[in-house]
């Protein structure tokens, strides 16, 4: 079930441009993912044009392994497995062609046939989400800035 989605557009990129930025900031999660202290890529597996990884973030003395899925230029996955206080879920990260650039579409997933959370409660996961969210674009647009700055001074 999907319990929130909202989008970022990101003006003068394509898709093509972000791919490589994106990828590197979901290497380190710890960068905009609020109380991840540390994480380290446990596997990386290529299927076709597919590329996976396992990861293990680090929150405190708490753990969480997810699985994130890269379809090159147009969507990412990260899988998290049920645990012992939540279901399985899912984030996307979908990346759709807009005539002055491009769109990121966020989307949030749960294994449940209602949304747990009613009220103020899903109010202030969302503004989480969101924030989270824009905290990441924030940081891949700063990589991207510094990216064109570098290809400039270079000319």
């Amino acid at each position: 079930m999907k319990i929130f989605e909202h989008d970022v557009d990101l003006p003068g990129y394509s898709a093509a441009d972000i791919w490589p930025a994106l990828m590197e900031l979901l290497h380190t999660p710890e960068r905009y993912l609020a109380g991840c202290d540390r994480s380290a890529v446990r596997e990386v597996m290529a299927e076709g044009t597919l590329i996976r990884l396992i990861r293990k973030k680090y929150f405190g003395s708490s753990q969480l392994e997810d699985e994130v899925v890269f379809t090159p230029c147009q969507m990412v996955e990260i899988l998290v497995a049920v645990g012992p206080r939540w279901p399985r879920s899912a984030q996307v990260i979908a990346i759709q062609a807009r005539k002055s650039g491009c769109r990121l579409v966020f989307s949030y997933e749960q294994n449940v046939l209602k949304d747990p959370m009613t009220g103020i409660y899903a109010e202030l996961r969302n503004k989480a989400y969101m924030q989270k969210d824009l905290l990441f674009v924030g940081l891949l647009k700063k990589r991207l800035q510094h990216d064109s700055d570098s290809v400039q001074e270079r000319q």
